[in-house]
């Protein structure tokens, strides 16, 4: 679920927005990424977990690339089975500068490298909007070419619903 602009601190509108959701999908929702990775920790969390969240994807940099707070694996804020998944890279740092093509693709490959590094996960928030060549004429190439590294090194590509049960299963264990 993507929570509206509003929805990080107020939990009536973010289960106004998770039942609506939910109604059309079918089913329940497990996680959720906050629209422009807005939080206010500890409250936003606890706002997901009363909703019967399971994860929330939004634990990172709204400007800028990196590993906040250098978390570089999901864990668990509560010591319970809500999980935080960091995010350390997200297509607008492209558009926080006037950088050319080379200069933002040595910033993905550093991130890359410091996931690979740190055996870490490396989430990635890429919009659909960024594949627009004549809007955002570096976004697609650049996307292309993290897909590219990564398949190179072995990278194993899931889904936040993927990591999160793979981790919290493998706690459980």
């Amino acid at each position: 679920m993507h929570g509206s602009i509003r929805s990080y601190n107020n939990p009536k509108l973010l289960l106004k927005e998770k039942l609506l959701l939910e109604r059309i999908l079918g089913h329940k929702i497990m996680g959720t990424r906050q629209h422009y990775l807005n939080l206010e920790m500890p409250k936003t969390w606890q706002i997901h977990r009363l909703l019967g969240l399971k994860y929330d994807a939004s634990f990172g940099y709204k400007k800028g690339i990196g590993y906040k707070e250098n978390l570089h694996f999901p864990f668990f804020p509560f010591k319970d089975s809500f999980m935080a998944i960091p995010l350390p890279l997200m297509d607008s740092f492209l558009i926080s500068g006037r950088n050319d093509y080379q200069t933002y693709y040595n910033k993905v490959m550093s991130i890359i490298n410091e996931a690979e590094a740190q055996g870490g996960l490396l989430t990635v928030l890429w919009h659909q909007s960024s594949f627009n060549s004549i809007d955002f004429p570096h976004h697609k190439r650049i996307y292309c070419k993290l897909i590219e590294e990564c398949q190179k090194r072995n990278a194993w590509f899931g889904t936040c619903k993927e990591i999160y049960n793979h981790i919290y299963e493998g706690r459980k264990s």
